[in-house]
C-alpha cells in the first residue's frame, strides 16, 4: 500500500480531509497531522520519521502554507531524504510567494475552481507512475538513516539478497525521481564491503560484488542479472549458521533466525537447505511453547477461558478463529484445532471499530460469539467434548441482552430487531418477538430499544416487560433516523436526524479501478438535527436542535459521537457545514455540545478556534486552540461550567485519542499518563504524571489466569 505525507496549512484542513478521503478510496494510506503534534523536541522527530517512511510527499500550495516556516521545513526534509514530491495548488500563490524548492516540478490543480475529479485521477497517476521504486527507495532510505543513528554499527549493514536488491535497485534507477541519496550509496557501499570482508563466497558471487561495487563508484553503471538464487543460499545458510550459533543463550530468537532461514527458501520454491531445517528441529526441540498456526493473517484476538480449558484465537479483520483444547494441545503433537472462517468487508468502516470485537466469549464462556461484517453472524458453544460443533446462524449483528445473562439474544436485521430464546443443551433459538424496523439504540440498562419502522415512524418499546411494550410512535413515517441515544439517567431520549437538503447536490460517487475513472454519483447533502424527548412525558413534543452541519464520519460511534462525560450528560460533535470560506475555498467546519443535565436540553455551538478532543471527567473538554492561521494549536481544558479555557502548563495530555477513567474515578488516563480529576474540577489545577496501572481497569494479573496461559505470556 502507498503512503505519502501530507504537508499542509491547517487553514486548508477541509481540502485535506476530502483528499485523503478520496486516497483512501483508492487503498492509499497517508501520515497527516489532524490534531497538530505540540511543538516540543518529539514533535519535530515525529515530523522525520513521518517524512522517512513516506514513499511520496504531497505539498498543499496556499498563500497559508507558502508562507509557514514548518511548512518549509517539511520540504527541505522531504528534500534531503530525495523523496518523490507532487505539488498540489489547492489556493493560488504569487509566483514570487510559491516554495523556491518546488518550481521546477509541475503543479496538479486542486482550486474550487478546477475540476477536482480530473485532478485526483491525475494525482493518482503520478503516484503510481514507477511506484515500486519509490516504495524500495523509502525502505532502503529508513535502513540508511537507522544505520547512521546507530554510529553506522555492522549490524545495522544489507546482507545476502537484501544487498543484492539494493545494489541492483540503486544501479537501475539512477536517473529516476526520487533519486538515489548520498547516504544511500554509502550505505550499500558498506554493506558490500562488510559482506566480502566477512565470509567468503563463489567466484561467481564475488565478480558480481565487484561489478556492483564498481556500479556504485560510477552511480549506477552495473547490469543486472545478479546471482540472487547464490545469494539466498548464502543468506539462508548464514541464518541457519547464526541460529545454532544463539540457541544456547537465546533459544527465541535462534527459534526465529531458523524460521527466517526456511522462509527464504520457501519463498523462492527453492529446497530448503539441509542446515536451515536442522536449525530449527534444534530450535523447537529447545524452546518451550506451542505454536498457533495455520492463520493467514496475524492474530489479533487470543483468550483463554477461566477454566484454562479452552484457547480462542483469532483475526477480527481477516475473518478467522481457532479454538483449542488446551490439555489435548500440551498432549497430542497432531492435535487439529476446530477452526471457522467469518465474512469481514475490509470496505466497510464498521469493520474497523465494532464494540467489543469481532470475536469473543460470552460473559460465562458457554458461547464464541462470531459477528460477521458480511454474511451470517453465528454462536458456537464452546464446552463441546468431540468439539464437532454446529453454529446458530443469524443474519444481523448480535448481542446478548443482559451481557450476564447466556439465555437472550438480540439480532440487529436490516429491517427488523429480534429477541431470541437460547437452548444450550439443543444449541438452538427460538423467537421471542420482533420489532420491524431498522435498528437506531439500545439503552445502556438494557430496558429500552429504538426502532425505525419504515410502516408507522420512529418507535420506542419497553424490554423489561414480557412480551415487550410499544411506549411510542416518535415520529411520522419516512423520518430519517441516524441513531438513538440515551442519557446516563434515562431522564432523555436522543434522536439524531438526517435532514436532506434537495437544492445542496453533492457527489458521493467512487473511484472505478477497472476504468480508471470517477464514477459520480450526485446526491442532496445531509445534515444532522437533535430532537430530544423527556422519558417522563414520552409522546410530548421534542426539544428540535438544528445543527446545520453533517457529522464526520470518523468520529461517528454508536451514538453519533466522539465522547460522552463520564456521567453520559453531555455529548459533543464536529462536523462539515455547507458553506464555503470565501477566502480559503475551503469548507467550514462546526463543533458544539450538547448538555442534558438540567431541566431543558441545552445545545452550545463552539468558537471556531477551538476544536473538541475528549471529554476529561463530567465538565472539562479537552479541545485544541487555534490562535492564528500560523500558530499550533496549544491543548487547552474548556470548562463547560462558564466556558473559560484552562492552560496546560506541562506535557500534553492527548495520547492518540485514548481515553479512560480510573476504578475510583479520581484519574483520567491517556496512553502512559494520568490526569489528576478532582484538582481539575475543584481548583481549575492541571495535574499531569506517569499512570499508576494499579489505578485503572487492566487485564487479569497472571495469578488469576491458567498456568499454561502463564507460561505461554513469559515465554
Amino acid at each position: 500500500m502507498a503512503k505519502a505525507f501530507i504537508s499542509y496549512s491547517r487553514k486548508d484542513i477541509a481540502f485535506a480531509k476530502k483528499l485523503t478521503a478520496e486516497l483512501s478510496k483508492s487503498k492509499l494510506d497517508f501520515w497527516v497531522d489532524w490534531e497538530g503534534i505540540p511543538p516540543t523536541v518529539d514533535w519535530w522527530k515525529e515530523i522525520e520519521k513521518g517524512i522517512e517512511e513516506a514513499d511520496f510527499f504531497l505539498f498543499l500550495i496556499s498563500p497559508d502554507s507558502a508562507v509557514s516556516k514548518i511548512c518549509r521545513q517539511e520540504i527541505d526534509y522531504a528534500i534531503k531524504n530525495s523523496k518523490r514530491i507532487i505539488p498540489l495548488m489547492v489556493r493560488d500563490v504569487k509566483d514570487e510567494d510559491a516554495p523556491k524548492q518546488l518550481s521546477h516540478l509541475n503543479y496538479i490543480f486542486f482550486r474550487s475552481s478546477d475540476d477536482f475529479d480530473g485532478a485526483l485521477k491525475k494525482l493518482l497517476e503520478a503516484i503510481h507512475t514507477d511506484y515500486e521504486w519509490a516504495q524500495e527507495h523509502r525502505r532502503l532510505q529508513v535502513k540508511a538513516l537507522e544505520w547512521e543513528r546507530s554510529n553506522k554499527d555492522n549490524a545495522f549493514l544489507l546482507r545476502g539478497a537484501d544487498l543484492l536488491d539494493a545494489e541492483s535497485d540503486l544501479a537501475l534507477n539512477t536517473s529516476k525521481e526520487p533519486h538515489p541519496t548520498d547516504l544511500q550509496r554509502e550505505y550499500v557501499f558498506a554493506s558490500r564491503k562488510f559482506a566480502d570482508r566477512q565470509r567468503r563466497i563463489t567466484l561467481g558471487f564475488s565478480i558480481a560484488g565487484v561489478v556492483a561495487l564498481a556500479a556504485l563508484a560510477v552511480f549506477g553503471l552495473v547490469q543486472a542479472g545478479l546471482a540472487k538464487a547464490e545469494a539466498r543460499r548464502a543468506t539462508a545458510g548464514q541464518l541457519a549458521l547464526e541460529s545454532k550459533t544463539a540457541l544456547d543463550k537465546y533459544p527465541q530468537r535462534a527459534l526465529l533466525l531458523a524460521l527466517e532461514s526456511v522462509r527464504i527458501s520457501q519463498d523462492a520454491n527453492e529446497p530448503v537447505l539441509t542446515e536451515s531445517e536442522e536449525a530449527l528441529r534444534l530450535a523447537v526441540e529447545r524452546v518451550s511453547g506451542y505454536g498457533l498456526t495455520s492463520f493467514i493473517n496475524e492474530p489479533s484476538v487470543i483468550q483463554f477461558t477461566k477454566d484454562g480449558k479452552w484457547l480462542l484465537a483469532g483475526t477480527q479483520y481477516g475473518g478467522e478463529a481457532r479454538l483449542w483444547n488446551v490439555q489435548k494441545l500440551i498432549e497430542d503433537p497432531v492435535y487439529e484445532p476446530f477452526s471457522l472462517s467469518f465474512g469481514v468487508d475490509m470496505n466497510d468502516d464498521d469493520s474497523w471499530y465494532v464494540k467489543n470485537g469481532l470475536i469473543k466469549f460470552s460473559a460465562n464462556e458457554t458461547w464464541l460469539m462470531v459477528n460477521a461484517t458480511s454474511g451470517e453472524s453465528s454462536l458456537w458453544k464452546v464446552d463441546v467434548e468431540d468439539e464437532k460443533r454446529t453454529p446458530i446462524l443469524f443474519d444481523g449483528r448480535i448481542e446478548f441482552l443482559d451481557p450476564n445473562d447466556e439465555t437472550v439474544i438480540l439480532e440487529k436485521q436490516a429491517d427488523a430487531v429480534v429477541l431470541w430464546q437460547l437452548d444450550a443443551v439443543s444449541v438452538s433459538k427460538n423467537e421471542i418477538q420482533r420489532f420491524m424496523g431498522e435498528f437506531l439504540g439500545l439503552s445502556d440498562n438494557r430496558q429500552y430499544v429504538v426502532v425505525n419502522n419504515p410502516e408507522t415512524g420512529v418507535q420506542i418499546w419497553d424490554l423489561s416487560t414480557s412480551p415487550a411494550t410499544m411506549m411510542a410512535t416518535l415520529t411520522e413515517p419516512g423520518f430519517l433516523a441516524k441513531s438513538a441515544f440515551f442519557d446516563g439517567d434515562y431522564r432523555w431520549l436522543v434522536l439524531v436526524q438526517d435532514e436532506e437538503h434537495p437544492d445542496i447536490q453533492v457527489d458521493n460517487g467512487s473511484w472505478d479501478y477497472a476504468t480508471g475513472a470517477w464514477m459520480p454519483k450526485m446526491e442532496p447533502w445531509k445534515s444532522s438535527n437533535f430532537l430530544v424527548y423527556s422519558m417522563a412525558d414520552i409522546n410530548a413534543k421534542p426539544v428540535f436542535f438544528e445543527i446545520g452541519a453533517a457529522f464526520y464520519e470518523q468520529y461517528y460511534y454508536e451514538n453519533g459521537f466522539l465522547a460522552n462525560s463520564q456521567n453520559r450528560e453531555r455529548f459533543f460533535y464536529t462536523g462539515d457545514t455547507s458553506n464555503v470560506d470565501p477566502e480559503t475555498g475551503n469548507t467550514i467546519s462546526k463543533s458544539g455540545y450538547l448538555d442534558l443535565s438540567g431541566d431543558i436540553p441545552v445545545h452550545t455551538f463552539l468558537d471556531e478556534t477551538i476544536n473538541p478532543i475528549a471529554f476529561i471527567g463530567n465538565n472539562f473538554l479537552l479541545v485544541d486552540v487555534l490562535e492564528n492561521k500560523n500558530a499550533f494549536p496549544e491543548e487547552k481544558f474548556l470548562d463547560l461550567r462558564d466556558m473559560s479555557l484552562v492552560d496546560n502548563p506541562g506535557e500534553n495530555f492527548n495520547q492518540y485519542l485514548e481515553f479512560y477513567t480510573s476504578k475510583d474515578g479520581k484519574y483520567a488516563g491517556s496512553g502512559v499518563l494520568m490526569l489528576d480529576l478532582k484538582a481539575l474540577e475543584d481548583d481549575r489545577e492541571v495535574k499531569i504524571m506517569p499512570i499508576r496501572p494499579a489505578l485503572f481497569d487492566m487485564p487479569p494479573a497472571a495469578t488469576e489466569q491458567s498456568e499454561f496461559e502463564t507460561v505461554l505470556r513469559a515465554n
